[in-house]
């Protein structure tokens, strides 16, 4: 009997961290879901493309509400056939364009664009009773990711194609999520701590190799940005062979806004896409300036290279004036 009580305040102790741990755990659970953890965005993969949102998903994240439609963009739901009397634009583009989970579908410039096309004073001169805007943005695409979509499934019959993201996307190569914080369909996480843990070891990962982790094997820099100018090319030129409109929208980052300036790995893609771009008569903007003069007033980024809430409006007054642009060129 004695020996049963010596040891009574241990196991007392020990019972009590364990309905403390139980606890925890729960209520982290709990506290994670309710940020968006445990639900999210899963990825098809594709062996030409690499991968993309897999279609018809509704998730509440972080920010808001994400809607990813039948053609795994994040946009409302669309016909492959465009409507008659519309004019469609599709953006091809990486995370930027996207949007992240920080923000609400609503938020996003493709939509607030595609809402300001619209609106009775501000649409385009002799522009039909409704535009459309496609957003196929996807996290961590490069190029070649997107020449690969619309290679396998066309340009949904755009009047206009919009190539939307930084310079420095160029550099990325055709790659999967197997070194990426995504879910492949049917991989969904079962907790959100697992979907929290795993983030936390990807970015581990990538201070500890000081790089996209996801491109760690890729080829050398040069051979890279080649296969990523050509690809953005052949992206313009497949447009041009169906009829319809080209416009690149190289983003700066906040740094370069600042500066003034591309940075140096920029700059290289930047040199060998705008002489093609004058060859070829393909639109293009980089606005730092735009960026630039903004900063000191306004937050315009999320950051450093995603936009901010403020940005994405800031961003699609600027767009709404260079697809008229564009289109009044043509």
């Amino acid at each position: 009997m004695r020996e049963a009580e010596r040891f009574t305040p241990l196991r007392a102790w020990a019972v009590s961290l364990a309905v403390f741990l139980v606890l925890a755990a729960v209520g982290g659970e709990l506290l994670l879901h309710f940020l968006g953890f445990g639900h999210p965005i899963v990825y098809r993969l594709d062996p030409q493309i690499g991968y993309f949102p897999a279609p018809h998903q509704d998730v509440h994240r972080y920010g808001g509400n994400i809607h990813i439609n039948a053609f795994g963009m994040r946009s409302r739901d669309v016909s492959a056939e465009k409507p008659a009397g519309t004019f469609r634009i599709l953006m091809l583009g990486d995370s930027t364009l996207y949007g992240g989970s920080y923000l609400d579908q609503s938020q996003i410039y493709s939509t607030r664009l595609e809402k300001l096309l619209n609106d009775p004073a501000m649409k385009l001169p002799g522009s039909p009773g409704t535009l459309e805007v496609l957003c196929m943005g996807v996290n961590a695409w490069g190029p070649q990711h997107e020449l690969a979509y619309v290679s396998k499934f066309g340009i949904f019959q755009a009047d206009l194609v919009m190539v939307m993201g930084p310079p420095n996307d160029a550099y990325r190569p055709l790659y999967g999520i197997e070194r990426l914080p995504f879910y492949a369909e049917g991989h969904r996480p079962r907790f959100a701590w697992q979907e929290f843990w795993d983030h936390a070891l990807w970015a581990y990962r990538m201070r500890q190799w000081g790089g996209d982790a996801a491109t760690e094997s890729r080829p050398s820099a040069g051979q890279t940005l080649s296969a990523g100018v050509a690809s953005w090319l052949k992206i313009a030129a497949l447009a041009q062979q169906q009829g319809s409109l080209v416009d690149f929208e190289l983003l700066p980052s906040e740094a370069e806004a600042r500066a003034g300036k591309a940075d140096e790995a920029a700059q290289q893609v930047l040199n060998a896409l705008l002489p093609e771009f004058v060859r070829r008569r393909i639109p293009f903007s980089f606005p730092l300036a735009l960026f630039g003069d903004e900063l000191g007033s306004l937050k315009l980024y999320y950051d450093g290279a995603h936009l901010s809430a403020t940005g994405h409006t800031f961003y699609s007054m600027y767009l709404r004036d260079r697809v008229e642009q564009v289109v009044s060129d043509r």
